[in-house]
């Protein structure tokens, strides 16, 4: 049996990413897309170390991709949406000269 969870929140606000879920050591994957996530990712998140499947697309995130996540050693699929904002206050579709966007 597969552990997942999908975190479920009105759309009519922001929110941060809940903590809580740091306590499902056996969690397979998690799916925060479309949650209108702000803030950072918690570093904590490497804790969960059974993690196969991580989504944080589609949300507002800010700041960097905590190495955390790097050592998640059963981790597979990490899907994130990079919203890049251009000097001018408009989206912009250019990554920095070292991001890949794939």
């Amino acid at each position: 049996i597969e552990s997942t969870t999908q975190i479920v929140q009105p759309n009519t606000n922001s929110y941060e990413i809940p903590l809580d879920i740091l306590r499902l050591k056996n969690l397979k994957k998690l799916d925060l897309s479309k949650l209108k996530l702000k803030g950072s990712i918690p570093r904590e998140i490497g804790l969960l170390e059974n993690l196969v499947e991580l989504n944080l697309s589609q949300n507002q995130l800010t700041g960097e991709i905590p190495s955390s996540i790097g050592e998640l050693s059963n981790l597979e699929f990490l899907y994130l949406i990079v919203y890049l904002k251009c000097h001018q206050k408009k989206p912009c579709c250019k990554p920095h000269h070292s991001m890949q966007l794939l």
